[in-house]
């Protein structure tokens, strides 16, 4: 059974060599809000002999077009006008989000 002075003293030993012990933490890396249609993809490198983010980037995906939406992409009929209605990525690409149909009276 451990007297309370020996416990103490045990307990002491414990604490003090584990206060030097400090886990590496990684920095907080920090990153602008990504554009409309992207989201932030970080780059992991190490530091300290941890893997941790170092660099952020976005990546950009179109849009999913409800399919009410692309009903009139395919229209045929010669009295009406088909508009295509894009949105343009950051990256410089484009995408189609929406088909729009003009018709005149012939």
């Amino acid at each position: 059974m451990m007297t309370p002075l020996i416990f103490v003293v045990f307990l002491s030993i414990c604490l003090g060599s584990t206060a030097g012990y400090r886990r590496a933490l990684c920095p907080i890396l920090s990153c602008p809000d990504a554009p409309e249609h992207c989201r932030q993809v970080f780059n992991y490198g190490r530091i300290s002999n941890k893997w941790c983010p170092v660099s952020c980037q976005p990546v950009c995906e179109c849009p999913t077009p409800a399919p009410w939406d692309l009903r009139h992409c395919g229209n045929r009929d010669p009295y009406c006008r088909v508009y295509r209605e894009t949105v343009d990525l950051p990256d410089g690409r484009q995408c189609l989000i929406k088909c729009l149909l003009a018709c005149s009276s012939g």
